[in-house]
């Protein structure tokens, strides 16, 4: 029984721990919405180009 009351309310900890989580993520990617992706983009196409040279 308290078990189970215990699981039920790890599991409502951990739904509004994620909503929180994308709600600031979200919050995040409106302000720095393009630049930031554009910079990830650079860079992890940078890493490949950098990779593949290397092999």
């Amino acid at each position: 029984m308290l078990y189970g009351i215990t699981k039920m309310w790890v599991r409502s900890m951990l739904n509004v721990y994620v909503i929180c989580n994308n709600a600031l993520v979200h919050k995040q990617y409106v302000i720095a919405n393009s630049t930031e992706r554009v910079q990830w983009f650079l860079l992890t196409t940078g890493l490949k180009i950098a990779f593949t040279r290397d092999t």
